[in-house]
C-alpha cells in the first residue's frame, strides 16, 4: 500500500480562509439586491393593479358621456323641427290678415301688394326670427328722386310706428306723378292705419351754370347761377366760407331757381383771374356742403394802336387794305366812310364792315370811280377794342 501524506504550510491556510471569507460576502451582497427587487416587483405590481382599476373607471365614464349626448342630439333634432314647424305657422297666420288703412284725408294715396318677409339669424347660439312687412305706396304726389325722405305714421289699435322710405334714384321707377316705394317695419301688428304722411326734403340745392365765363372786360360783371329747386343762394371770394359768412347774396327771379348778383362799382374787381363759391340753401334749410365754384378773367386793358394802314386799288369794286400786326389782338374791326373824318375824336362817322382774325382786308362790292375812307382798331379776347389807326382812303378805278 502506497500512502501519499499531504503537507500543508501555514501560508497556504491563511490564503484559503480569506477566499472562503469573501466569497460569502459576496454571496451575502448578492442575496440582499435579490430580496430588494423583489420588493421593487411587488410594488410595481400593485400599482399596475390600481391603473387598471383606474382605467376600467374611465371607460365606464366614456360611455355613460357618449350615452348623454346622443340623448341631446335626438332632443336638438326635434326641437329644430318644432321651430322650423312654430315659424311656418306663424307666417301662414300673418299673411292673409295684414290690414292697411288709410285715412280719407290722406289723399290720393294707394298701398298695394303687401307682403311679410321673415328672416332669420343666429346669435349667441339663439336664433331669432324677425318680419319685414313691404308694399308698394303709389300716387303721393310728384316727388323728385333722389330728394325726399318720406315719413309716415300708422297705428295699430294699440300705438303708433313710423315707416320711413328714403328716395333713391337706382331702386325706384319714377312714373308720371307717381312712384313706388317698398317699407318694412319690425313689429308685427295686423291691422295698421296709416294716420299721416309727410314729405321730408333732405338734399341741397343743385347748383350750375355760373356766369362769366372765359375772359371779359367788365370789371363790375353781372354774376349768375342757377339751382334746381327754389333756393337762396350767396357768394365768397373765400373757398372755405360758410353759408352764413357768405357776403355776397344773390337775387332770385320768381321761381327762386335763377340767381343773380351785380358787382358795385365801389366793389369792382381787379385785371386777372376771380373764383366765385357760392352756396344755396333751399326752402327746407338744406345747405351745400361743398361750395360750387367757377373762374373767369377780367381783362380791361385794350390792345395798342393799329399802325401801317394802306389801302390798294384792285378794281373799280374791290381795295384791299393791309396793316401791322398788333399783339394780343383776337381780331381787327375795320371801318369805313364815304367821305373823311381823320380828326374826329371818334368812330361815329364810321360804319364798322368787318371783323378779320388777320391783318388784312378786301373790300368788295363797291362803286366804280369813288373814294372810300378806312380805319381798323385792334380788339383783344375780352372785347377791348384799341385806339384805331389813322385814316387811310383809296379810290376804285373807273372800269373793270
Amino acid at each position: 500500500m502506497l500512502v501519499v501524506t499531504l503537507y500543508f504550510t501555514t501560508n497556504q491556510m491563511l490564503l484559503q480562509k480569506d477566499e472562503i471569507n469573501e466569497l460569502q460576502n459576496r454571496n451575502f451582497e448578492l442575496e440582499s439586491k435579490i430580496s430588494m427587487q423583489k420588493e421593487l416587483l411587488k410594488k410595481a405590481e400593485a400599482e399596475r393593479a390600481d391603473l387598471q382599476e383606474k382605467l376600467g373607471n374611465l371607460e365606464e365614464q366614456i360611455l355613460d358621456l357618449k350615452t348623454r349626448v346622443n340623448d341631446l342630439q335626438a332632443k336638438v333634432t326635434v326641437l329644430e323641427g318644432e321651430k322650423v314647424r312654430l315659424r311656418e305657422e306663424l307666417e301662414s297666420k300673418l299673411t292673409p290678415t295684414t290690414i292697411i288703412e288709410l285715412d280719407k284725408e290722406i289723399a290720393p294715396v294707394s298701398i298695394t301688394n303687401l307682403d311679410w318677409i321673415g328672416q332669420t339669424s343666429e346669435e349667441e347660439g339663439e336664433t331669432i326670427t324677425t318680419f319685414s312687412l313691404t308694399g308698394d305706396v303709389t300716387n303721393i304726389g310728384n316727388v323728385p328722386l333722389e330728394k325726399v325722405v318720406i315719413i309716415a305714421v300708422i297705428y295699430d289699435g294699440a300705438k303708433e310706428f313710423k315707416l320711413h322710405w328714403i328716395t333713391l334714384k337706382n331702386l325706384y321707377v319714377k312714373e308720371a306723378n307717381s312712384f313706388t316705394i317698398p317699407f318694412e317695419v319690425t313689429a308685427i301688428p295686423t291691422h295698421m292705419k296709416i294716420t299721416a304722411i309727410s314729405i321730408v326734403d333732405v338734399t341741397p340745392p343743385a347748383i350750375s351754370d355760373g356766369k362769366p365765363t372765359g375772359i371779359t372786360n367788365d370789371n363790375t360783371p353781372m354774376l349768375s347761377v342757377k339751382t334746381d329747386e327754389p333756393a337762396i343762394c350767396k357768394g365768397s371770394i373765400d373757398a372755405d366760407a360758410t353759408y352764413e359768412a357768405m357776403t355776397i347774396t344773390f337775387i332770385f327771379d320768381v321761381t327762386k331757381t335763377y340767381h343773380t348778383y351785380q358787382i358795385p362799382d365801389e366793389n369792382a374787381l381787379s385785371d386777372g383771374e376771380h373764383t366765385i363759391y357760392v352756396k344755396a340753401k333751399d326752402e327746407a334749410g338744406n345747405i351745400n356742403d361743398v361750395s360750387y365754384s367757377w373762374t373767369f378773367t377780367i381783362d380791361t386793358i385794350p390792345p395798342e394802336k393799329v399802325t401801317g394802314l394802306t389801302v390798294t386799288t384792285v378794281s373799280n369794286s374791290q381795295l384791299n387794305l393791309s396793316w401791322d400786326t398788333v399783339k394780343d389782338a383776337h381780331h381787327y374791326n375795320v371801318y369805313r366812310s364815304i367821305s373823311s373824318h381823320a380828326d374826329a375824336p371818334d368812330l361815329a362817322s364810321y360804319e364798322l364792315i368787318a371783323s378779320p382774325t388777320i391783318n388784312t382786308y378786301s373790300d368788295t362790292g363797291l362803286m366804280p370811280s369813288t373814294t372810300y375812307y378806312y380805319r381798323v382798331a385792334a380788339v383783344d379776347k375780352a372785347g377791348n377794342e384799341g385806339d384805331p389807326s389813322d385814316e387811310a382812303s383809296g379810290t376804285t378805278a373807273t372800269t373793270g
